[in-house]
C-alpha cells in the first residue's frame, strides 16, 4: 500500500513538473507575441538636403560667399558634410547649417557644390550638385545698350520702322531681346542688331531692349519713344442702314449708320435735303431727329464719312416720306 502511495506521489510530481514547465513555454510564446505586435519598424527615409545659396549657374563677384543649406528629416541629424569642387570642405553637427567661403582659397571660374547629411539612423541623403562662376569684379558683364534707331521722337511715314541697337559688353552677347509698346517682337541672336519692324497702327509707340550676355547679366536700354503717321489713300466707306429708302416718317427717329476704315474712322456728317445736319465722331454713327421740324413731303438723306487721313465716302442717297 505504501509503495503505491509513493508511486503516485511521484507521478503527480511529474504532472506538476510538466505544468510548470508548459506555463513557462506559453507565457514566453505570449511575450513574444507582443514583442512582435508593438514592434516599430526600422526608419530607411534618407534625409532631404537642399543647397539654398548660390543658385545653380549662378555668377558670383563677391569676396566670400554665404552658403545655406536645408535639410528635412524624420529623425535628428547626426552631420552634414559640405563638398566643393568634389572634395571635403566642412562638416556641420547642428543647424543653422551655413559656412562662408572665401575668394581666397579657390580660382576663379566654374566650381561645384554639394553636401550629404547622415541622420541618427544611419540613413544618408545628397543635395543636387549645384555649379557656380566666382570671377574677379573686372570680369563683370558691364553691358552697355542703346538704341540708335529710332531716335527719340523720330516720325515715320511709313509703317516699315527701321531698329539699330549697339551693345558693348566685357563678355559675350547671347541675344537682344526687343519690345514694341511692352510687347516681345523680336530677338537678336547675333550681331549685327539690325531690323525692320512692321508698325501699322498709326500714332505714337515705344520701343526698348534687352541685352543678356552668356552669362545670363542682363541690361535694358531706355525708353524709346517714335510717331507713326504714314500717308493714307484709302477712302473709307459705309452706308445708311435705317432709314430705307422710301421710309414713311413721323415724330422723332433715329438715322443709324454704318462706318468702317481701314485704319480709323474720324468723323460721320449728316445731310438733310443736301444740307449739313449734325455729325458724331463715335461710334455708334447714329443720329437723332424730329422729323415735326420738316416739311410733310419727301425729304433726302446721306452722309459723309471721313477718314483720320481726311479721305472721305458719300454713302448713297435715301428718300424719306414724312407724315406729321
Amino acid at each position: 500500500m505504501m509503495k503505491k502511495i509513493k508511486k503516485l506521489g511521484v507521478t503527480l510530481e511529474k504532472i506538476l513538473i510538466s505544468l510548470s514547465l508548459l506555463t513557462i513555454i506559453v507565457s514566453g510564446l505570449f511575450m513574444q507575441g507582443c514583442d512582435v505586435d508593438n514592434k516599430t519598424a526600422p526608419d530607411t527615409t534618407a534625409p532631404i538636403v537642399i543647397v539654398t545659396y548660390p543658385g545653380n549657374w549662378s555668377t558670383i563677384y563677391e569676396d566670400h560667399i554665404n552658403v545655406s543649406l536645408e535639410i528635412d528629416d524624420n529623425n535628428t541629424i547626426d552631420s552634414l558634410v559640405v563638398f566643393i569642387d568634389g572634395e571635403f570642405h566642412a562638416e556641420l553637427l547642428a543647424a543653422p547649417y551655413q559656412i562662408t567661403i572665401s575668394k581666397n582659397d579657390f580660382n576663379y571660374g566654374q566650381h561645384t557644390i554639394y553636401a550629404t547629411a547622415i541622420d541618427n539612423q544611419g540613413n544618408t541623403g545628397m543635395s543636387d550638385l549645384l555649379n557656380f562662376f566666382w570671377l574677379p569684379e573686372e570680369q563683370q558683364s558691364q553691358i552697355d545698350v542703346e538704341i540708335v534707331r529710332p531716335v527719340l521722337w523720330e516720325k515715320f511715314i511709313t509703317s516699315q520702322v527701321p531698329v539699330q541697337v549697339n551693345v558693348e559688353s566685357l563678355q559675350e552677347i547671347d541675344h537682344v531681346t526687343v519690345y514694341l509698346d511692352g510687347s516681345e517682337v523680336h530677338e537678336f541672336t547675333q550681331a549685327t542688331f539690325e531690323t525692320i519692324l512692321d508698325v501699322t497702327e498709326q500714332g505714337t509707340h515705344n520701343i526698348f531692349v534687352i541685352a543678356t550676355d552668356v552669362l545670363g547679366v542682363t541690361q535694358t536700354s531706355t525708353l524709346t519713344n517714335f510717331e507713326v503717321e504714314y500717308i493714307d489713300i484709302t477712302a473709307p466707306t459705309g452706308f445708311v442702314a435705317y432709314p430705307a429708302d422710301w421710309t414713311d416718317i413721323s415724330g422723332t427717329f433715329e438715322a443709324r449708320i454704318i462706318a468702317f476704315d481701314n485704319i480709323e474712322v474720324d468723323q460721320v456728317e449728316l445731310f438733310v435735303d443736301g444740307v449739313y445736319w449734325n455729325e458724331v465722331s463715335n461710334a455708334p454713327y447714329n443720329f437723332s431727329i424730329d422729323s415735326t421740324t420738316f416739311s410733310n413731303e419727301n425729304h433726302t438723306l446721306y452722309v459723309v464719312i471721313y477718314d483720320s487721313s481726311e479721305n472721305s465716302f458719300i454713302t448713297q442717297l435715301v428718300n424719306i416720306k414724312v407724315y406729321n
